[in-house]
């Protein structure tokens, strides 16, 4: 079941790959929008697992981006922690996705634990954004 479940998620994330290659992403895209949250959430993962945490910082909402500077965001964010990140699912209604990642990560002695971190992305003049849970 387990190794179903890491096939599972190696075919999204290649999928989401593949569409990311193929697709315009951005204002005024007819994207379906789970598939462009998708694409959006899986690039900001990747982001992160570079440790390139100003791109990463480019996916938050506006919002988001007036109450904390870059400068903050590196402080809260621990890049090295993650190992591997890939969207398990996507679901949105109007202009709101939920976003299920799922993520290896390590801390201390405890080597490859796996998580499920639940992520919300809003529209905002045409364009979709991350909005952290605090």
């Amino acid at each position: 079941m387990y190794k179903m479940a890491l096939r599972r998620i190696a075919l999204v994330t290649l999928l989401v790959a593949g569409l990311a290659a193929c697709a315009g992403i951005g204002k005024g895209s007819t994207q379906d929008p789970q598939l462009q949250v998708g694409e959006l959430a899986s690039a900001r993962w990747q982001a992160l697992l570079a440790g390139d945490l100003k791109r990463a910082y480019d996916y938050l909402s506006p919002g988001t981006r007036e109450t904390m500077s870059l400068d903050q965001y590196k402080r809260k964010i621990n890049p090295g922690l993650w190992k591997k990140a890939a969207v398990s699912s996507v679901s949105c209604e109007q202009e709101r996705c939920g976003v299920v990642v799922v993520l290896d990560y390590s801390f201390g002695s405890m080597k490859s634990i796996e998580t499920r971190l639940d992520e919300v992305w809003l529209m905002d003049n045409g364009k979709w954004w991350y909005v952290p849970q605090r």
